[in-house]
């Protein structure tokens, strides 16, 4: 099985706790994680906000969306148009219009 690369947006417990073992158990690797918080794990790297992520994480990283459901859609599109392929946690977004815009990118 091919080995990815993730950049986790948004730490939580829920990203402590569930998504971060399920990406360590599968082998893959985690080359960052954005958040402003000053308590997460030193195993990884971490972005102070997204721009910065996008700007240095290597280009084949997939990105997933750990963050309150109302940013999901500016951050999902960012990313997108970045380049970088995604995973968002549901709710995908709060709105229908937001939805359709991430479908199209």
């Amino acid at each position: 099985m091919k080995s990815h690369k993730y950049c986790i947006v948004g730490y939580s417990e829920h990203t402590k706790n569930k998504i971060i073992p399920s990406i360590l158990q599968i082998g893959s690797k985690i080359v960052g994680i954005v958040s402003k918080k000053r308590e997460i794990d030193k195993n990884f790297h971490q972005y102070k906000n997204l721009e910065d992520a996008l700007s240095n994480v290597p280009k084949k990283t997939i990105f997933i969306l750990c963050t309150p459901p109302d940013i999901h859609s500016t951050q999902a599109i960012n990313i997108l148009k970045n380049g970088f392929n995604l995973f968002i946690e549901k709710p995908v977004t709060t709105s229908i219009s937001s939805l359709k815009k991430i479908i199209l990118l």
